[in-house]
């Protein structure tokens, strides 16, 4: 019997945090809001976006910014993820960051430490 491979975890280059994190998403001149359904060093899982983003959307730019406490960062993003016909798909939309933001990252890693778990 051959066991099941998880292509998903194999891809995976950064750990996810857990965090609900208010958030603005900026895409072609439309704004969305939601909160976060999980955070890594790579990327950000959006939930409960509105309103809610097309299909067309995807691999677009985006601009993201997140609320860290006191802190506010904002970041460049790829939309790389949102959820399509396939049945069951994850309902929200997967964002990565781009290249160059190393400031920011820094920034956004210490708070995943200090904050494991919102």
């Amino acid at each position: 019997m051959m066991s099941e491979i998880n292509i998903d975890a194999d891809r995976r280059i950064h750990v996810r945090a857990p965090l609900q994190l208010e958030f603005h998403l900026a895409v072609g001149g439309k704004s969305h809001i939601g909160v976060t359904g999980n955070v890594s060093l790579g990327g950000v899982y959006l939930e409960k976006i509105s309103p809610e983003l097309q299909k067309t959307d995807l691999a677009r730019s985006a601009e993201l910014t997140l609320q860290l406490n006191s802190d506010v960062i904002i970041l460049n993003c790829q939309i790389v993820y949102i959820c399509g016909d396939a049945v069951p798909c994850l309902e929200g939309i997967g964002v990565a960051f781009d290249e160059g933001q190393d400031e920011k990252i820094s920034r956004l890693k210490k708070f995943i430490i200090d904050h494991p778990k919102i």
